[in-house]
């Protein structure tokens, strides 16, 4: 959200725990924040995980207009609770009605509402830190069934929560095609790790994962989409 690397801005350290009063500290502007100078509606879906122990460390204080989703690292995708508490807001209001229902679901809802909603010619900013594929590994059975040929437990049901994210962002891109907002629409996908082996990513033939700095941790898949691009179909191994 700031263009800096962690180290830049306070947060070398491992990932904020619950416990932790701790935040990307507020002199630093956020993206969000000069779009809205430039007239943009900024909206985040999903993950926040930037601090949340103050009010202004939180999404709606640092320049989106709405969120929708939780503050902490992970939350159980089914009951939206981490550590015995409730994780699960509507800018600031916390959600009750939602427990049982797999996360991916009605943040993909809440983002096409968005965008159905964004008013005719109003840039629009959207960010969306799906939760999936973070631990726990839950997902609807209907996913893991896609990958009934995979014998490991874990892994199947990994794989579903790419699936499950996957069709996520079919369904956010059709949203944005029925809009007509897709032909102006730069998209960028990325992953911020490598996949974590002890929870059934793998990133052969590379080595290592999350939380170490070999290249399985530090590089990850990424991709960029817009007809406004000059140069395209290309893939980049730096």
């Amino acid at each position: 959200m700031t263009g800096y690397f962690p180290y830049h801005v306070g947060m070398q350290h491992g990932a904020m725990l619950p416990e932790q009063p701790a935040g990307v500290p507020s002199k630093f502007t956020f993206l969000p924040e000069e779009l809205k100078e430039l007239g943009y509606s900024t909206h985040v879906v999903g993950k926040w995980h930037l601090g949340f122990c103050n009010w202004n460390y939180t999404p709606t204080y640092r320049g989106f207009d709405s969120f929708y989703g939780f503050y902490n690292g992970q939350d159980d995708y089914y009951k939206h609770t981490v550590l015995g508490g409730l994780d699960l807001r509507d800018d600031k209001e916390v959600v009750k009605t939602k427990d049982g229902e797999y996360s991916t679901y009605f943040f993909t809802d809440r983002i096409v509402d968005i965008i159905e909603k964004n008013p005719l010619g109003l840039p629009l900013f959207l960010y969306l830190p799906f939760q999936n594929v973070h631990e726990p590994l839950q997902v609807p059975k209907r996913f893991e069934d896609m990958y009934s040929n995979v014998q490991n437990e874990n892994r199947r049901i990994f794989l579903g929560m790419v699936s499950a994210m996957d069709e996520a962002i079919g369904n956010v891109t059709m949203a944005m095609k029925k809009a007509g907002l897709w032909d102006n629409t730069l998209l960028i996908f990325t992953a911020d790790n490598g996949g974590w082996p002890l929870f059934s990513g793998n990133n052969f033939p590379l080595r290592g994962g999350k939380i170490t700095l070999w290249e399985g941790g530090t590089r990850a898949s990424a991709f960029v989409h817009g007809k406004m691009l000059q140069k395209t179909g290309y893939t980049s191994d730096e």
